[in-house]
């Protein structure tokens, strides 16, 4: 998988909604390989990268076993990361990727009820933060690429260190949730 050591924590949010909908079953490894498919394409897409377009074809390919809801969601995922490349330099990025990542949460969802909602703000809001915080940690590079990120928006800057304190943090935070689920 493209640069997994990058976005492994972030599968976490289709293991949280599998957790949440106590899906026990073969379907709970199939939404985690899409999961896996998508963060490839996406973080490849990003970079630029040919093979983005093996990922996007084996989740097009992933998505005809889905929901029609489903595949609204995978469809909607997709536009949103093709639309990443142009709002990843403005101030609105660490929102646009938060709450778009956090989608990855109604990946195992049939049907979305209103307290599932309220979750994927909650969860919407931590990885805005988290994603505020890692680009606190690039201010200079993304600055000298000609980015304007939310971290410059709010004069941001933080340490490698800072940066992986505060990433474990919220990964307790999501562990902690996982626990209150079970």
């Amino acid at each position: 998988m493209y640069k997994i050591k990058q976005w492994w924590t972030t599968l976490g949010l289709v293991l949280l909604s599998i957790i949440y909908l106590k899906i026990f079953n073969l379907w709970a490894l199939f939404y985690l390989l899409i999961g896996f498919f998508g963060l490839s394409f996406v973080h490849s897409l990003d970079d630029r990268k040919w093979h983005s377009l093996i990922y996007l074809g084996v989740i097009i390919y992933l998505s005809f076993f889905l929901t029609t809801i489903q595949q609204i969601l995978i469809v909607s995922s997709i536009v949103l990361s093709f639309g990443y490349l142009y709002i990843k330099k403005y101030p609105m990025s660490a929102f646009y990727k938060g709450f778009g990542y956090s989608l990855l949460f109604f990946l195992p969802f049939t049907l979305i009820t209103f307290d599932a909602i309220i979750f994927y703000l909650f969860l919407g809001t931590f990885a805005t933060i988290s994603e505020t915080l890692h680009e606190a940690e690039h201010f200079n590079i993304d600055k000298k690429e000609g980015r304007l990120t939310t971290a410059h928006l709010i004069n941001l800057k933080i340490s490698g260190k800072t940066r992986t304190l505060s990433k474990s943090m919220i990964i307790l935070v999501g562990v902690i949730l996982c626990l209150l689920l079970l």
